[in-house]
C-alpha cells in the first residue's frame, strides 16, 4: 500500500526543500529591503518637493544622498559650517529666511478673487442691514418716548403744555443742526 522511496531520493528531496526555503528567505529579505528603500525614497521626494515649495535650494539637502538601495542617508544634526556661522554671528536660519522665494501661480486665483468679492458684498450687506435695524430701533424708541410725553394729561384731562413746547423746541433744534 505505501510507496517505497530509496534513501538517496529522500535525501535529494530534502536538500531541494532546504535550498528552496533559503532562496525564499533571501527573496523575502530582499523584498523587505526594497520596500524599505522605496518608502524612504518616497519620503525623500516629498521632502525635496517641500523644500522646492518653500524656495530652498535642494542641492544642499541632496549632496550626501545616494539613489541606490543601501546608499548613504542624508546627514542629520549639526554641521561644522553651521557652528562656524553661528560663532561668526551669521545664523543660517536668518540667511535662509532672507532668500527670495519663487512666486507660484495659483490656478484658482480668479475663483478666489470672485469668492472674496462675493464674501465682501455679503458682509457689507449684513453690516448695512444691521445699521438700518439699529437706526430703526432708535427711531421707534424715540417715537414711543415722544408719544408718552405728548399723551400725558393733567387732572382735568387737558394735555400738558410743557411737553408740547419741549417737543416743538426739540424739532426746531434738530432742524437747525441739519
Amino acid at each position: 500500500p505505501g510507496v517505497r522511496v530509496s534513501i538517496d531520493t529522500a535525501r535529494d528531496c530534502m536538500s531541494l526543500r532546504s535550498e528552496d526555503a533559503t532562496q525564499f528567505a533571501k527573496n523575502r529579505a530582499e523584498a523587505k529591503q526594497r520596500q524599505a528603500f522605496y518608502k524612504k525614497s518616497h519620503l525623500f521626494r516629498q521632502y525635496k518637493k517641500q523644500l522646492k515649495r518653500e524656495g530652498y535650494d535642494d542641492a544642499e539637502a541632496t549632496e550626501n544622498v545616494s539613489q541606490k538601495p543601501g546608499g548613504k542617508r542624508p546627514r542629520v544634526g549639526v554641521d561644522s559650517s553651521d557652528i562656524t556661522e553661528k560663532i561668526s554671528g551669521v545664523d543660517k536660519i536668518d540667511r535662509i529666511s532672507q532668500r527670495a522665494k519663487k512666486v507660484r501661480i495659483d490656478p484658482f486665483s480668479k475663483e478666489k478673487a470672485r469668492a472674496k468679492v462675493s464674501r465682501d458684498t455679503i458682509e457689507s450687506e449684513r453690516q448695512r442691514v444691521a445699521t438700518e435695524e439699529r437706526e430703526k430701533a432708535k427711531r421707534i424708541s424715540l417715537k414711543k418716548k415722544m408719544h408718552k410725553k405728548l399723551s400725558q394729561r393733567d387732572s382735568r384731562g387737558r394735555p400738558l403744555v410743557r411737553n408740547s413746547i419741549s417737543a416743538i423746541l426739540d424739532k426746531l433744534q434738530a432742524e437747525q443742526r441739519t
